[in-house]
């Protein structure tokens, strides 16, 4: 059974898409440089459904800006996703640990 679930989220993470629209190549470098930096330090949830994340390319400055001090934050970018950002003073602890990139859960989790 841990088999299938590790297949299935290899697959996701192979699946997983940035969405660039109307973006120049450099603010694609700059985001998808950001993307980088902010790893770990959020989460994309996806509600209610199996399908994979399609993530825009600027939601990363959203991430950043929206990252408080003590209280996790949520963004959400669809109905079924959305994405949890962990506090800084979650990451600066010395014992951080880096989220799941995606994870699948149900609303009645909520």
């Amino acid at each position: 059974m841990k088999k299938i679930y590790l297949l299935l989220f290899l697959c996701c993470l192979t699946q997983y898409t940035f969405s660039q629209s109307d973006l120049s190549k450099e603010q694609v470098a700059i985001f998808s440089q950001l993307s980088k930096e902010l790893e770990g330090t959020y989460q994309i949830q996806m509600i209610d459904t199996r399908h994979l994340p399609t993530i825009p390319l600027d939601i990363f400055p959203k991430i950043k800006e929206n990252r408080k001090e003590d209280v996790v934050s949520y963004i959400f970018i669809a109905p079924d996703t959305r994405v949890k950002i962990l506090p800084q003073s979650v990451i600066d602890d010395e014992n951080f640990r880096a989220v799941e990139k995606i994870v699948f859960i149900n609303s009645s989790e909520l």
